[in-house]
């Protein structure tokens, strides 16, 4: 994704080993989580929802912004 200048976007990861990167802004990057996770933008802020979730999904999440 390209931000534009002074464009704000939530990146989504799970604080996994691999530090898992599994959306950015409203569009779900990760395989794992394409078909099942939603990431949704209002003006109180973003939020992931991972529906179907499995026991692996268990854990830390965080959202952080990336801007240009």
């Amino acid at each position: 994704m390209i931000l534009f200048q002074g464009e704000i976007s939530i990146i989504w990861s799970k604080e996994d080993e691999k530090k898992t990167i599994i959306a950015m802004g409203t569009r779900v990057l990760d395989q794992e989580y394409r078909d099942r996770a939603t990431v949704t933008v209002d003006d109180k802020g973003s939020t992931l929802t991972i529906g179907i979730a499995k026991a692996e999904d268990a854990g830390q999440y965080k959202c952080s912004v990336a801007v240009e």
